[in-house]
């Protein structure tokens, strides 16, 4: 009985050592599913919002390869609010897997950009369209792909920030703040 504080010392740090494990840090596979793509549109938060089987919030696709009648290196990354249907996405034409910074404007690393902000005024008016680039800008932070259809899945970060204005160049939407994160299915 003289010896039981010591054994149960001993089995309890036997017990939180086991427990702490080297690999608790780094697990196994990220965190995936933790989408999204998010901004401020004229200084109003936009952010990406899905409603469950029926609209898609945050959205990525892209072709290393052409498809159909999609160029080769074609890639659209955006989002919409569900609730108003109200979007914003980023077309990139000529993409190749790079990191670093692509202006609107002048792209160098890619053939070109073309942004767009598009909303509904009220249920009775057509869709308003801002797709008039003045300028802008995007980081890509990271893009990592997949390896193999049996490896885990890629994932591309970043952000972003442009000027468009509608048809006729009245009214200009500025977007700022913009920041995004896909997981990529893809294999390239």
């Amino acid at each position: 009985m003289k010896h039981y504080p010591t054994y149960l010392f001993l089995f309890l740090s036997l017990f939180f050592l086991n427990a702490c494990d080297d690999d608790d840090d780094n697990p196994d596979e990220p965190n995936y599913g933790i989408e999204y793509f998010e901004c401020k549109i004229n200084g109003e938060p936009f952010q990406a919002v899905s409603i469950p089987f029926q609209c898609s919030g945050p959205r990525f696709d892209y072709y290393p390869e052409p498809f159909m009648s999609v160029p080769q290196g074609y890639m659209a990354l955006g989002g919409v609010h569900c609730p108003t249907y109200n979007s914003v996405a980023i077309r990139v034409f000529g993409y190749q897997q790079d990191t670093g910074y692509i202006d609107f404007v002048d792209p160098v690393v890619v053939d070109s950009i073309s942004p767009y902000y598009s909303f509904d005024a009220d249920s009775l008016s057509p869709r308003i369209l801002y797709e008039n680039l003045v300028d802008g800008s995007m980081v890509i932070n990271e893009i990592i792909p997949r390896a193999s259809g049996n490896s885990p899945l890629g994932t591309i970060s970043g952000a972003f920030e442009f000027t468009v204005t509608d048809e006729i160049g009245m009214d200009t939407i500025r977007v700022t703040e913009g920041r995004f994160r896909f997981d990529v299915p893809q294999i390239f």
